[in-house]
């Protein structure tokens, strides 16, 4: 044992029947030419797979943005009703919802791209909304694509009215459905001008009766009665703007418009009587109480020529 120590120190390797004399820095060194030969092929290797992943990845995304997308989106259209969905349970229900809400949302885009038709929209929005009647998106969204894209007025109309019948107390399908009235007013004729701006106020009216509806809903309801020459109803809104705020400036607003408002009834009332050459009274233009005197104190008086004015207690 003590010869074999002595020959692996001095670089040799001895038995007693054989001597064989290797230097061992040589098997080192060839190891290590061994393993760097193998480490090129296996750096390679993983390269390639490398490659080969990012070149199928991108090859997948542009089949995916070249395929027309109607595996679900259009075959939903095919549905008689999505009601049968809800028999699994709501949990169930919102899940296909979600996902054909998604291949909805693909083939709008492809449309908007590529195709240019949107007749297949509406029945998959109806579908959708009866599998489920709580998911706010496809009422909202889907009106305006209704309206922008189908060019189906009658159709946003109808999925936001479903949306008011299923969720009773939202405010916003009433508001959209009068919203839409209000922005399709200007390019109808004068004879339908009034009949649309007086749709809207009655949706902006119902919406603004809704729980957690906004200030502005019952703006957009004053401006509506205002387009219908309905003076004494904007000023209504205005004096219940006024009670429902809280801040010094904002009621310093509402109480003048209601005053505008007010005098603008009279003006228009007085233009009738102008012909017998009366004045007619504050009662008889069917001024109320709270139009004569308002929260501020404001007392409404009328001169002999009909002109309204305003003083304080």
């Amino acid at each position: 044992m003590a010869e074999l120590a002595d020959a692996l120190d001095s670089g040799s390797s001895e038995c007693k029947f054989v001597r064989v004399q290797v230097p061992l820095p040589a098997i080192h060194s060839r190891r290590r030419q061994v393993s760097n030969l193998l480490e090129i092929p296996r750096r390679f290797f993983v390269f390639f797979l490398l490659f080969l992943s990012a070149s199928m990845s991108v090859f997948s995304f542009r089949t995916m943005r070249s395929a027309r997308p109607i595996q679900v989106a259009e075959q939903m259209a095919y549905f008689p009703s999505g009601k049968n969905f809800r028999m699994a349970g709501p949990t169930f229900a919102s899940v296909v919802a979600d996902m054909a809400w998604l291949q909805i949302v693909q083939y709008y885009g492809w449309e908007i791209r590529v195709g240019h038709d949107f007749s297949m929209i509406k029945p998959i929005l109806f579908i959708l909304t009866d599998i489920d009647p709580n998911f706010t998106t496809p009422y909202t969204l889907g009106a305006f694509i209704l309206l922008d894209n189908a060019q189906d007025f009658e159709g946003a109309h109808e999925l936001l009215n479903k949306g008011a019948v299923s969720n009773q107390d939202e405010w916003r399908y009433p508001f959209l459905s009068g919203f839409i009235y209000w922005i399709s007013a200007p390019s109808q004729p004068d004879s339908l001008k009034n009949y649309y701006y007086a749709l809207a106020g009655s949706k902006f009216r119902l919406a603004a009766s809704k729980p957690e509806a906004p200030e502005y809903v019952l703006k957009f309801s004053s401006a509506a009665a205002k387009k219908t020459g309905e003076h004494l109803l904007a000023a209504d809104i205005w004096l219940q703007l006024y009670d429902l705020s809280e801040l010094t400036e904002e009621r310093v607003i509402f109480l003048r418009n209601a005053k505008l408002e007010i005098e603008r009834h009279i003006q228009s009332k007085i233009g009738v009587y102008s012909d017998t050459g009366s004045i007619p009274s504050l009662s008889e233009i069917g001024l109320k109480e709270n139009h004569l005197i308002l929260p501020d104190g404001s007392i409404l008086y009328m001169d002999d020529a009909g002109q309204p004015s305003w003083k304080n207690r």
